[in-house]
């Protein structure tokens, strides 16, 4: 409690600084700037860049941090008590972490960024078509307006979708290398029973041990991609920077 009490104090005050910096910054930007920038799409950058920190940070130090020390400490404990099934679930749990890292980052993150450019032209529209209502309706210019968002609605959902649907193929293919990481070990546990090289508690604590990397596995995974969605999301709050 007094851990969880510290870092959302501290988490806060960081959100709230991120906030209060980025709009000190962009209000001492040139008069030129602002005439040429939408006012929706900063606001939406700035409100973003808040969030997307506060799903960074839960991340990196509630996710990333203990799934990591568990998946390692419990390798390690396999390494030195079984040894054999220790030596082949390292390498697997290394292509796993690797393959996630390089998948995320590769194929995910382009998408994402994407996404968030289609995220950040929805709320500037949105926020120009609000503030300009009095003239909208004084034209008779809702339709008009209603097909522009329409049309800027379809490619955030068109670059979204894809980007989702693109962390779902990126998924299956950590769960099949988790898969393999339990049939390999179940099979190289069995198989040393079987022979007399390992015994009742090896067997159990062998595929004990699975059940625990992999569900901290898939963890690191859907951690991973979220990490990378976030960073993709604050690039423009960066920027202001």
């Amino acid at each position: 409690a007094a851990a969880f009490w510290c870092w959302n104090t501290f988490e806060v005050y960081n959100l709230y600084r991120v906030m209060v910096d980025a709009m000190s910054r962009v209000q001492r930007y040139a008069t030129d700037w602002h005439a040429n920038s939408f006012s929706g799409a900063t606001v939406r950058k700035i409100t973003r860049g808040r969030q997307s920190f506060e799903s960074m940070s839960d991340c990196l130090f509630m996710g990333f941090y203990p799934a990591s020390i568990i998946a390692i400490g419990m390798t390690i404990m396999l390494i030195i008590q079984v040894p054999v099934v220790g030596w082949f679930a390292l390498p697997l749990v290394s292509l796993f972490v690797g393959v996630s890292v390089y998948l995320a980052v590769k194929v995910n993150m382009p998408r994402f960024k994407r996404s968030a450019a289609a995220d950040t032209q929805v709320g500037a529209t949105l926020a120009d078509i609000m503030t300009a209502i009095p003239t909208v309706k004084s034209f008779a210019r809702e339709e008009q307006e209603d097909q522009h968002f329409r049309a800027v609605s379809w490619e955030w959902k068109t670059r979204t979708q894809n980007s989702w649907l693109t962390a779902t193929v990126v998924d299956f293919i950590r769960v099949h290398i988790r898969i393999a990481l339990m049939i390999g070990m179940v099979a190289l546990t069995i198989l040393m029973w079987r022979r007399g090289e390992a015994t009742a508690g090896d067997a159990t604590l062998a595929i004990t041990s699975f059940f625990i990397i992999g569900g901290y596995l898939r963890d690191i995974g859907r951690q991973t991609n979220e990490f990378l969605r976030s960073i993709s999301e604050m690039e423009d709050v960066v920027a202001f920077w």
